[in-house]
């Protein structure tokens, strides 16, 4: 259910919401943290409560993460 994703902002709100990036894996989130992103919250998966979910405040810094992520980072990060 939150298969790495971007939560767009919604244009008719007066106070705009921040824009959040959810993922799943340890590992993943470990290399997000480690280059700056910035961590909202971790909470249980509500369809499975054993399972984790990271909530990340989506920026320029965290773009850039999931693009060298993307790119073959995966590869090679011991985390």
């Amino acid at each position: 259910m939150y298969e790495n994703a971007v939560v767009p902002v919604e244009e008719k709100q007066e106070k705009k919401r921040q824009r959040l990036y959810f993922c799943k894996s340890k590992r993943y989130a470990n290399f997000m943290i480690q280059n700056g992103s910035k961590i909202v919250q971790i909470s249980n998966d509500k369809f499975r409560p054993n399972y984790l979910v990271f909530v990340f405040l989506w920026d320029d810094v965290c773009d850039a993460n999931a693009k060298r992520w993307e790119e073959g980072e995966r590869e090679t990060f011991i985390g």
